[in-house]
């Protein structure tokens, strides 16, 4: 019997290794769908030379792998019903596949943010809709593409609908609703990161603006220890001249401790303000011959800044030294090794923690072996507490050093999750990054870059996956930071010069944006409404890609001015029944969680419109004192601008704005400066 079960064994693993030959991408699996076209693309791996066959629902195709082992075959599901099927490759069978539409949802924070991080979602989250379905792409920022890609596809349904992107779940939940078919989003979307790290390597190298920002990054990044050692320096100087400066200490306490309170498990230490303190944490023996590593991640990502603390840690007593990955790509993380001796009976780690301007909460960026910590598995003791700031010391404060982030990295997060899609079928792409380009850096970057860097990007896609005219949506960037109240602060020109670029990369067919000028919050940078970007997307994509021409998609838009003595007649696009201006009211929402809200504090509160501003030939800008729409035109004037020679709307990163086409999409921020006379 013995014999019998070991023979059967042999077949069994013989018919494994031959089935294996053969492996689909993981965006044919369970669930998945597939775009209903003339020729959609299937792919995968297998041996070079394997035949390949694919059927689904009565078409079929075949082909063979080439030299690399990879194959692609394509199918006409042009006929194919929208109940669902099995797709079967070879011996591999998907199960419960349907064809529609697929959307890839990319960009950074605000496209990955989840429905169960955003508001009012419980009822969404609770609902069955079997024709909604996500593909959560996996993998991480790459030096070299990636032909595989990681994940699976979700049935919107209670369990997996909170683990979807909230844009791209009201986004398809609306087309899905006007198709009456399904629809399913290809998630790939990382926080923080840049325009640069999603640009394919080829555009990189070969596009102009491409080539600058590649090697301007690469420099960078090559040079980055030393970038970091003269901003830490410049930082212990500040606290030597305002006498905030760390003080002499012995070993870790021992006394004191306690556990983390509930509040600070979430943002630990965040009260303490500046000064030291002491962590600890206990680790259980290690696997004989095994390191034991901490990793520390510097960038916190839920205050959205870079941890600069002077951090020491320690295993069992004894300090350890500070390392980090030999991989180009991780720049932000230190490793602290415990040798396998040292680690086999198990021990405490202890963190000192000392920074001069506010302690950071930084548990969760612990990793023990590739685990993150969280704030159950610390203690703490406090060791002291610096004097309160002297007038004047914040403002001399040198700037915070640069983000050095894995997602930053030119092409990386095209190679790690992006390649590895292509060319699966699309019917489009929806995009929601620019918050992490919105500030120039040493040598280039920001806006200035951004639109060409971001056109390059769209064009290179559109190549990738064999569509010319593959249309592309973004939103432009939200409201944020607090509301503007000087026309001429630079430090509301950043955002606003973003979204112009957004906005400049219209002239490229087939795109469109969704304005949220309108739909952000003043004290999160995510702002939990995110319906409303959804179906702003949705309603460009209903009107520009489906044919639905009676669905209004775009808000008023800057047409031209007109010069009238000491006025600007601004003409608007897209103005549909008529303009509006919105009643702003006498309170407006700062954050949607916890619900918070402030008193509505119109700069021209005498007038019509709110948002604009004028400038003469001096450049200094004044709110408007009327702003009146006639017909489609809003009259300008200014009484300390006798002779206007620019205009802007909605020009700041969180402005006071209140004009809407009848229709209710808003008007788009812009700048308008008459040309200087020949």
């Amino acid at each position: 019997m013995k014999t019998v079960k070991i023979f059967s064994l042999v077949i069994v693993l013989a018919q494994m290794a031959v089935w294996g030959r053969v492996q689909p991408s993981a965006l044919f699996g369970d669930h998945a769908v597939l775009l209903k076209s003339a020729d959609t693309p299937v792919f995968g791996f297998a041996d070079p030379g394997e035949r390949v066959q694919v059927s689904f629902g009565g078409v079929s195709a075949e082909g063979l792998a080439d030299a690399q082992g990879k194959w692609l075959v394509r199918l006409d599901l042009r006929g194919a019903g929208t109940d669902p099927k099995e797709l079967k490759i070879n011996d591999h069978v998907a199960h419960d596949v349907v064809v529609g539409e697929v959307w890839l949802c990319s960009g950074q924070s605000n496209m990955s943010l989840k429905m169960k991080d955003v508001d009012d979602a419980d009822a969404e989250n609770a609902a069955t809709n079997l024709s909604l379905r996500c593909f959560v792409a996996g993998g991480w920022a790459a030096t070299e593409p990636q032909a595989r890609i990681q994940g699976r596809w979700r049935v919107a349904r209670p369990g997996e609908t909170p683990d979807m992107t909230a844009v791209g779940y009201h986004f398809a939940k609306k087309l899905q609703a006007e198709l009456q078919m399904p629809v399913g989003i290809v998630e790939s979307a990382v926080g923080a990161a840049s325009i640069e790290a999603w640009c394919d390597p080829i555009s990189m190298a070969v596009d102009p603006a491409g080539k600058r920002e590649l090697d301007r990054q690469i420099a960078f990044m090559a040079n980055y220890r030393a970038y970091e050692d003269r901003c830490q320096a410049a930082l212990r100087a500040w606290e030597q001249k305002w006498d905030r400066a760390d003080r002499p200490h012995g070993p870790a306490p021992k006394d004191g401790w306690r556990a983390l309170t509930e509040k600070e498990r979430v943002h630990a230490a965040f009260r303490y303000g500046a000064g030291a303190i002491w962590l600890r944490h206990a680790v259980s023996p290690q696997v004989k011959g095994k390191e034991l590593r901490l990793d520390r991640r510097r960038f916190i990502e839920s205050q959205w800044r870079f941890d600069d603390s002077v951090m020491e840690v320690y295993w069992n007593g004894e300090r350890l030294t500070k390392t980090y990955p030999e991989s180009p790509i991780e720049k932000n993380t230190e490793i602290y090794r415990v040798p396998a001796t040292a680690a086999a009976a198990g021990g405490v780690f202890t963190v000192r923690i000392f920074n001069a301007v506010q302690i950071p909460g930084v548990v969760e960026y612990f990793c023990v072996n590739g685990r993150r910590t969280t704030g159950a598995d610390w203690e703490l003791a406090e060791e002291f507490r610096s004097p309160p700031f002297k007038a004047g010391a914040l403002d001399d404060l040198p700037p915070r050093q640069r983000f050095c982030l894995a997602q930053h990295y030119p092409t990386g997060l095209f190679n790690g999750k992006i390649a590895g899609l292509v060319p699966m079928g699309l019917s489009g792409v929806i995009w929601y990054q620019g918050e992490s380009n919105a500030t120039p850096v040493e040598g280039g970057g920001g806006p200035a870059a951004y639109a060409d860097l971001f056109g390059t990007m769209i064009k290179s896609w559109r190549q990738l996956f064999q569509k010319p005219n593959l249309p592309f949506a973004w939103c432009q960037l939200a409201a944020y930071t607090a509301k503007a109240k000087d026309p001429n602060d630079p430090k509301n020109e950043l955002w606003p010069r973003l979204r112009e670029a957004q906005t400049k990369t219209l002239a490229l067919p087939h795109t469109g944006q969704a304005i949220l000028i309108d739909a952000g919050e003043e004290q999160d940078i995510h702002p939990r409404d995110k319906r409303t970007p959804g179906d702003r997307l949705a309603a460009w994509a209903l009107n520009q890609v489906y044919g639905r021409r009676a669905l209004p998609y775009r808000g008023p838009h800057l047409a031209s001015v007109r010069v009238a003595a000491d006025k600007l007649e601004v003409s608007f696009a897209d103005c549909g029944k008529g303009l509006m201006a919105r009643d702003l009211g006498d309170k407006y929402l700062k954050r949607w969680t916890p619900r918070s809200y402030g008193k509505v504090l119109r700069n021209s509160p005498q007038t019509q419109v709110e948002g604009f501003s004028l400038a003469g030939a001096d450049g200094v800008w004044h709110w408007a004192d009327k702003a009146e729409i006639q017909g489609e035109v809003v009259v300008v004037f200014s009484a300390q601008v006798s002779k206007p020679v620019a205009v802007r709307y909605g020009f700041a990163a969180n402005p006071w704005v209140n004009l809407y086409n009848a229709e209710g999409l808003p008007a788009e921020p812009f700048e308008w400066r008459l040309a200087p006379a020949r």
